[in-house]
């Protein structure tokens, strides 16, 4: 097979990849030499071979046309995605088997890190199980109450799987897409009733077959990420009060020695660690709020360092130098960790 491929699908429409772009009609749903776009650590040839290599294993499948149309346009929203970040993403696959896999080696691809969610029914699920993806069981797809909000950069959707809740579907990943993120929708038909679905949204929809089509939602009114950031701006508020009374002792606790264990500066620090101790608290409880999931352990990392400054000058030891250097970079580092 060469690199320009061709499906002629419904109504005389075409779905094709050629000079780098995959294309449906006139729409270019992504252009892989669009260099400026691409910030990721996968190199624009290197990702132009592996979206090749995709593409012939699923034209050499016998699955219908219209499925092998779904994949394209499935794995070009993924290469655009991908590689228009340079940070970890998090992205869910609702009801899909049939490529779940292929999607699972795509994301890990781009970054080690990146989190592929593959949600199922019992029934459904495979022994054979990707190490790049994370299965989740469940009876029915109705309530995911337990995912994090605004949370995903995208949401793939497999409508065929539970027809009837389509559209609470749409709603509850409506409340877990992040800001700027897409939900793409798939199936044999359209089962659900769109003004309900694309109320306060922009749509794509590609008709790929008579009983066959995808379809692009990007919800405009993301009232939770608004209610999301003022409730961030106000843990960091929080965080930033109790680091300035923290600061405070530090420096005194960090510009003096004890003269001996009945002196103040045990009290400082023992004040420092115990404001340092709610920061680590507040922060294990609204660690969703950060980008930075390491964040608890950066500040772990302090209190532990002044523990240890603490019992090395309770022992008035030879290496005290040494832990009050610990504690000054083990904090400059977290501040800019946080801050």
């Amino acid at each position: 097979m060469s690199n320009s491929v061709n499906l002629s699908l419904f109504n005389n429409n075409t779905l094709s990849f050629s000079d780098n772009k995959l294309i449906f009609e006139d729409d270019v749903i992504h252009d892989f030499e669009d260099r400026y776009q691409n910030i990721s650590s996968l190199g624009v040839e290197q990702q132009v071979q592996i979206f090749n290599k995709l593409i012939k294993i699923v034209y050499e499948t016998n699955l219908p046309i219209s499925v092998k149309a779904q994949s394209m346009i499935i794995f070009g929203y993924l290469f655009k995605i991908l590689s228009t970040n340079n940070k970890p993403l998090s992205i869910i696959s609702i009801g899909d088997r049939i490529l779940n896999n292929l999607y699972a080696e795509v994301i890990n691809m781009f970054d080690k890190h990146n989190i592929f969610l593959k949600i199922c029914r019992y029934n459904d699920h495979e022994s054979e199980e990707s190490f790049d993806a994370t299965s989740i069981l469940m009876h029915n797809f109705r309530n995911m109450g337990f995912l994090s909000e605004n949370e995903y950069s995208l949401i793939l959707i497999n409508c065929d799987y539970d027809r009837e809740n389509t559209e609470e579907i749409i709603k509850q990943c409506n409340r877990l897409v992040s800001r700027n993120g897409k939900i793409l929708l798939f199936g044999s038909n359209v089962n659900f009733d769109l003004p309900n679905v694309i109320e306060d949204s922009n749509m794509v929809f590609y008709q790929l077959h008579s009983e066959g089509f995808v379809l692009e939602i990007d919800f405009l009114n993301k009232s939770e990420n608004c209610h999301k950031e003022s409730y961030n701006t106000e843990i960091l508020m929080q965080i930033k009060t109790t680091n300035a009374a923290f600061f405070d002792k530090l420096q005194l606790v960090l510009s003096s020695r004890p003269a001996s264990k009945s002196d103040e500066w045990f009290t400082l620090i023992d004040d420092c660690i115990s404001l340092i101790s709610q920061i680590e608290s507040c922060i294990t409880k609204n660690y969703m709020c950060f980008e930075n999931r390491d964040l608890k352990f950066h500040t772990n990392e302090v209190k532990n360092a002044l523990l240890d400054f603490k019992y090395e000058a309770y022992l008035n030891g030879a290496d005290y130098n040494l832990f009050q250097s610990i504690v000054f970079d083990c904090y400059n580092s977290w501040t800019e960790a946080v801050f």
